[in-house]
């Protein structure tokens, strides 16, 4: 069985342990802190969003509250 190290128990670490892990590999996840998700993925800089690709201070152009972009 092949085995794998994880370095960050952040929620991409953690997610991609557990899918790595359903695939039958043993792994072993890295993280510095007591528990998983203490830094960016503690508050809303961790979000993954595969149906919100866009940046969040983009300007919309069709947006008549930023008009002066």
């Amino acid at each position: 069985m092949q085995r794998i190290a994880i370095i960050g128990g952040g929620i991409t670490g953690i997610t991609s342990a557990y899918a790595l892990v359903k695939r039958g590999f043993n792994v072993t996840v890295f993280e510095k802190h007591r528990y998983a998700a203490m830094e960016t993925s503690f508050a809303n800089g961790g979000q993954l969003s595969a149906s919100n690709a866009e940046v969040w201070n983009h300007c919309l152009r069709s947006s008549k509250a930023c008009a002066g972009c």
